[in-house]
Order: structure tokens, then C-alpha cells, then sequence
């Protein structure tokens, strides 16, 4: 909800091209893994490291700021921050804790801690390349006035 809202109030102002940036599409993927595909390893690793690498890191390097009263500045903190929360908590409470039920009653897939070059750099990375060729296509070419 915050961030229909907040593409609606950017709407308003003329700003609704911000809403293609990285953050609101690595919202979009974190998403899509907790809503339609929990038990995908490639999709958690891409949405960890997505949460915890660049929307984590992002926090500080655009001052996200907890300021009750300014609406953009709390949309924006939540648009950063809970990825990193909600990953960190899968990741570190609820997949150990599934691990302890039987198959049939997790939600989430099982915890792969191998390291594999694809799952780590090349899909994630892949999904940037079509993300930054679609930020390119919008914001330059098709809508570049």
C-alpha cells in the first residue's frame, strides 16, 4: 500500500518516473519470491542479496530518515528497509525454525548454503541488466521529454 500510495502522490506531482527505479523493482522481486515462489533458492539469493546488498546499503548513502510528519521520507525508509528486515528474518529465524517441521508444513524451501557462482552473481546480475535496460528504454528513449 505504501508504495501504490507513493507512486499516486508522485503521480500527482509530476515525479511517477522515480517509480522505476532499482528500489521499487527489487520490492517487486522480494515480493513475487515471498507471494508466488517461497520455495525458490535462486529468487531467495537474488532477494537477499538485493535486500541486504544495494536497497541495505542505500539506506545511509541517501539518508533515509525515520521523520514522522514528511510521508516521503517514511515511504522511502520503508521502500528501503523492509526488504533488508524481511529477508534477514527469513533467512536467519524462519527458514532454521522450518527446518525443525516436516516437509509439508514449511513455507519456504530448504536453506542451500553452498556457494555457486550462477546463483550468486549471474542470475542476480542478470536481473539488474534487464532492469537497467527497461529503466533505459522508459526514462530515456520512449519517455524522454
Amino acid at each position: 500500500m505504501l508504495i501504490f500510495s507513493k507512486w499516486a502522490y508522485y503521480k500527482s506531482l509530476g515525479w511517477h518516473y522515480y517509480c522505476t527505479d532499482f528500489c521499487y523493482a527489487a520490492n517487486l522481486i522480494i515480493f513475487i519470491f515471498i507471494r508466488f515462489f517461497p520455495k525458490n533458492d535462486i529468487l531467495f539469493k537474488m532477494c537477499f542479496l538485493y535486500g541486504n546488498g544495494m536497497l541495505g546499503t542505500s539506506i545511509a548513502a541517501f539518508r533515509n530518515q525515520m521523520v514522522f510528519h514528511k510521508y516521503d521520507n517514511l515511504t522511502s525508509l520503508a521502500l528501503h528497509a523492509m526488504p533488508l528486515l524481511c529477508v534477514w528474518n527469513i533467512r536467519w529465524s524462519t527458514m532454521p525454525y522450518e527446518a525443525t517441521l516436516p516437509e509439508s508444513e514449511r513455507r519456504f524451501g530448504n536453506l542451500d548454503t553452498s556457494f555457486s557462482f550462477m546463483k550468486y552473481f549471474v542470475y542476480p546480475f542478470a536481473f539488474y541488466l534487464a532492469w537497467a535496460a527497461f529503466y533505459f528504454l522508459v526514462n530515456f528513449i520512449v519517455k524522454a521529454k
